[in-house]
């Protein structure tokens, strides 16, 4: 551990000193879906399936899973690799770095700077790494629950770091949690959260029309909110 950041009231953090960390492994997870498997919203498994010496081990790893039809393509929701430190404690969040797949096995995301505390080195990111965007309707996985959700806000991109460390005149950086999207599950801003950015899915289902429908009503009444809103403070806000 070593002590570098203090909170408002003087107190001192301990922060994580990840130079003392000599050897990873590679973490495979499953995330299987339960059923009923209904919008808007359902259960899934996550299940750790394997332990591998690199990525590229990992990620053949998720073929064997998938040639083995053990579980059928449809019944996945999504594969995670997860680097872990070795002889080091660490809690279920935390990661070295991280790459989700699709369920039958294609890479859609990754993380590859530390979760610890004090250790993350997020710069933004670029428009080619932003998945979604402003009034996407996407899944949301939640620890073992998945549902639907609006896109509010990406990710900072790349400009915004830049732009603070010229200010600073010093490299600046986020986190993970800066690496997140805003969404929203009613129909106003008071029902927003941030979500982190390997949490986020293109539906894996058709929508029902009577779930799109109250979707729309959702959609409609934040964007009428929004409205009045914007009317009240007088200028354009974001979302």
């Amino acid at each position: 551990m070593k002590i570098g950041c203090i909170t408002s009231d003087g107190k001192s953090v301990e922060q994580v000193d990840l130079s003392v960390v000599k050897e990873t492994v590679y973490e495979l997870e499953i995330v299987v879906v339960n059923h009923p498997r209904h919008y808007p919203n359902f259960k899934v498994s996550p299940q750790t399936i394997a332990f591998a010496d690199t990525q590229k081990e990992a990620e053949n790893l998720i073929q064997d899973a998938l040639e083995s039809k053990k579980w059928k393509t449809e019944d996945i929701f999504c594969f995670y690799i997860y680097e872990r430190p070795i002889d080091f404690e660490f809690g279920w969040s935390e990661y070295m770095s991280s790459w989700v797949y699709s369920n039958d096995g294609h890479l859609l995301d990754k993380r590859l700077f530390p979760t610890f505390w004090s250790e993350g080195k997020f710069d933004g990111r670029s428009e080619e790494e932003v998945r979604f965007k402003w009034g996407d309707l996407v899944e949301c996985l939640w620890g073992t629950s998945v549902e639907l959700v609006y896109v509010l806000a990406s990710p900072p991109g790349k400009a915004h770091y830049i732009r603070i460390s010229k200010e600073q005149g010093k490299p600046y950086f986020g986190d993970d949690s800066d690496d997140s999207y805003v969404v929203i599950d009613g129909p106003g801003y008071q029902y927003h959260s941030h979500v982190d950015a390997l949490s986020l899915f293109t539906p894996h289902y058709n929508i029902p029309k009577s779930i799109q429908q109250k979707y729309l009503k959702i959609w409609e009444g934040y964007l009428k909110d929004l409205e009045e809103y914007r009317k009240d403070i007088g200028y354009n806000a974001p979302f």
